[in-house]
């Protein structure tokens, strides 16, 4: 189970429980400090790999087009993905190798 994000979680770090031993990992979360209020970030996971994109950050009132994907115990910002459109709060299909976003916010009062 992971959890991150959101804005009550003021230590920027990525929590992995397992419910096999019981335990909590901690991991640093890539956005830092400004992740403690990140709010609508969409998640997947794809081939193995656990995938976030967008968001919005509540301390800067700014949309993410960040896209980043957990490996290794570690998330890692992939800029050729980088969203064309920061947005927050969209839902998506996958299909086949492709992400197709769809609603959410963007920032311009849409």
């Amino acid at each position: 189970i992971y959890i991150f994000h959101g804005n009550e979680n003021r230590t920027s770090e990525t929590l992995i429980y397992s419910p096999q031993t019981n335990s909590i990992r901690k991991i640093q979360d890539f956005f830092g400090a400004s992740s403690a209020k990140l709010g609508g970030v969409c998640l997947l996971k794809h081939k193995n790999q656990l995938i976030s994109f967008g968001g919005f950050d509540n301390d800067s009132q700014l949309y993410i087009n960040q896209f980043l994907i957990f490996n290794d115990n570690k998330w890692s910002k992939i800029e050729r993905f980088k969203l064309k459109q920061s947005m927050a709060s969209c839902g998506y299909i996958v299909y086949d190798h492709y992400i197709i976003t769809f609603g959410g916010e963007i920032g311009d009062g849409k």
